[in-house]
């Protein structure tokens, strides 16, 4: 009975041993296609899981759904060297494409294949890069099992990236800026890596990092939208993980910048994924005044502290006081309701630049002080309550100007005269003046000027007390 027992285990291990001795066929001829396009029973889909630079070791699992691949760059004549060791005796197989001539991989066919390597189930591949260009390698098990693998790049030379040319790069790569403090310091061209690239903040989304959330310490990243799944954890809802109740994520979000997707700092206001929020807000939904939405929106928005919450809307104000009017609008400038005015600043010259006032209230009463001005009406007020008060905004502190002259002949009152800018040629031209009183007194500096009367005086204000407005500097001639 001992012997049976004992020969048992020896017949198994024979038999095991005869299965693993078993001759295999070569591996099969294959063809990918990119995740855009359908495969068929020929072809397989690609998995492009990113980039691999030369002397890099990584550890992957084997693709379910396709093969898994990774990009690189080489320079042409570079010796490359490509290795896949399958763990728990799993057999690797590898293939080579390349150089990329499009944007795609699809239907291209291997420069390099290799399955059994050296006696054992490990692939091993040596070869020299045909030209400067973009390549992928891609690994299966050739029983297409399930299970993890590494994978190691290497070369040979001085140097085995292509170098950029004038800022050009082969097909599928760009070019890695270099800035040295001494020359040469060449670029090199490096592989675009698909699975974050993008051309706008749409093509980004964030991932997590490990099965445990933001809220439980967990991290996010940011991927191309096409391989979010790829990238996702697999989380067995039957194992606990070891989460820690800290949020790390902070207030980032994915971006697309210079063509790869980032995590970013937020923008308050940005939206946020709803499970950021936690359960939904059971706040009543307000219908303000205006039509608007408040009270609950139902919207996940970020705050100014960057925390993500269920955005809370108050409804706008109804007080009219401080809203813009005036100003120039394709649709006309926008009236204040009754009982507000538009109400300047001094700057804004009551608007007449196009230049926008704010409502505000009317007085009901002024007191009775003595300090006029001149409203943006062309009339003088006995101060800027009472111009309020009329729903006039104030021009200028003192009285209005009263015009003279122009076509009209408008004249000037008692001890009053027609002053005239010396552009405005007395009056040539039915330009017209501004009404001054005439000075009671002078001094006697000597600056002569001319009159508009053709008489010469010493200094303008003589000119102005004998009634007379200012033709030019300097004597008649």
């Amino acid at each position: 009975m001992i012997r049976q027992v004992q020969v048992l285990p020896l017949m198994a291990i024979l038999a095991v041993g005869c299965v693993a001795a078993e001759p295999k066929s070569a591996p099969e001829e294959i063809e990918i296609v990119d995740r855009d396009e359908a495969a068929d029973s020929v072809s397989r889909r690609l998995e492009l899981r990113g980039v691999i630079d030369h002397g890099q070791a990584l550890d992957a699992s084997f693709s379910q759904r396709g093969y898994a691949g990774w990009l690189f760059t080489a320079a042409g004549g570079a010796r490359i060297v490509l290795d896949a060791s399958g763990h728990d005796g799993l057999d690797t197989v590898l293939y080579v494409y390349g150089p990329q001539r499009n944007q795609t991989w699809s239907r291209m066919r291997a420069i390099a294949v290799n399955d059994d390597a050296r006696g054992t189930l490990d692939s091993h591949v040596e070869l020299r890069a045909p030209a400067d260009g973009t390549y992928l390698v891609v690994v299966r098990e050739y029983f297409d099992r399930a299970g993890s693998f590494t994978l190691s790049l290497g070369c040979t030379g001085s140097e085995c990236r292509p170098v950029c040319r004038l800022g050009e790069c082969p097909s599928g790569s760009a070019c890695e800026q270099r800035f040295c403090i001494r020359a040469p310091c060449p670029s090199f061209c490096a592989p675009i890596d698909p699975t974050v690239a993008c051309e706008t903040d749409v093509d980004c989304v964030a991932v997590p990092t490990t099965c445990c959330s933001c809220a439980w310490g967990g991290h996010e990243r940011a991927v191309n939208a096409s391989y979010a799944d790829a990238f996702a954890p697999v989380c067995d809802p039957d194992v606990r993980e070891p989460c820690r109740a800290v949020y790390l994520c902070g207030a980032e979000q994915p971006a697309c910048v210079a063509s790869r997707c980032e995590m970013v700092a937020a923008t308050p206001g940005s939206e946020c994924p709803v499970e950021q929020c936690g359960p939904p807000s059971r706040a009543p939904i307000i219908m303000c005044e205006d039509g608007s939405i408040g009270g609950n929106t139902g919207r996940c928005l970020r705050d100014e502290a960057g925390v993500c919450a269920w955005e809370m809307r108050e409804c706008p104000s109804t007080d009219p006081t401080g809203r813009s009017c005036g100003g120039f609008r394709l649709e006309g400038p926008r009236e204040c309701p009754e009982g507000f005015y538009c109400a300047y600043e001094p700057d804004d010259i009551c608007g007449r630049a196009d230049a926008p006032g704010t409502c505000q209230r009317r007085p009901d009463a002024c007191a009775e002080i003595d300090q006029p001005v001149c409203g943006c009406d062309g009339r003088t007020h006995g101060n800027a309550c009472e111009a309020a008060s009329a729903g006039i905004s104030v021009d200028h502190e003192g009285e209005c100007a009263q015009p003279c002259g122009g076509i009209a002949g408008l004249g000037c009152g008692d001890a009053q005269f027609c002053d005239y800018a010396i552009e405005a040629s007395c009056g040539a031209a039915d330009q017209m003046g501004t009404c001054r009183d005439v000075p009671s007194a002078c001094t006697r500096e000597y600056v002569p000027v001319c009159g508009c009367d053709g008489r010469t005086y010493s200094n303008r204000c003589t000119a102005n007390a004998a009634g007379v407005s200012v033709a030019s500097t300097g004597a008649c001639r």
